[in-house]
């Protein structure tokens, strides 16, 4: 999965990785970059892009209160999110890197997105149990 982290410190500019492992234990995933440098980050100060139907809804009511820029960057990651491939979501994360107020609408932290992913999982367990 790609994501937006700061390397190895907050300070450090956001670049565009991959997950290499996740320890759910501690709450910390490696994310592999393209310098062939790697970082150990708590799953907080990872960032997803969020789900493309959720970022469309969020896009429509956040529209009045956006900037045009911002809100043009959200718009085009996502339709980028429609193309297959890696290379799409690699251009829509490299339109986020230097558009906060995009950034913020665009994505969720990789804790928030297992977190759903688990209530979604314990949810359908417990349909099937009924």
């Amino acid at each position: 999965m790609l994501v937006l982290a700061h390397g190895r410190t907050a300070e450090d500019e956001l670049k565009i990785g991959m997950i290499s492992s996740i320890d759910a234990a501690q709450g910390r995933a490696k994310i592999a970059f393209g310098d062939f440098s790697s970082a150990n980050l708590p799953a907080p100060d990872i960032l997803v892009l969020k789900d493309k139907n959720q970022l469309y809804r969020d896009l429509l009511t956040s529209a009045s209160v956006m900037e045009t820029a911002d809100f043009k960057a959200v718009f085009k990651v996502s339709m980028l999110q429609d193309r297959p491939g890696s290379a799409a979501l690699m251009e829509a994360l490299e339109l986020l890197k230097d558009r906060p107020g995009a950034l913020q609408l665009a994505t969720v932290s990789l804790q928030e997105k297992i977190n759903s992913s688990l209530e979604l999982h314990n949810g359908a367990e417990r349909g099937k149990s009924r």
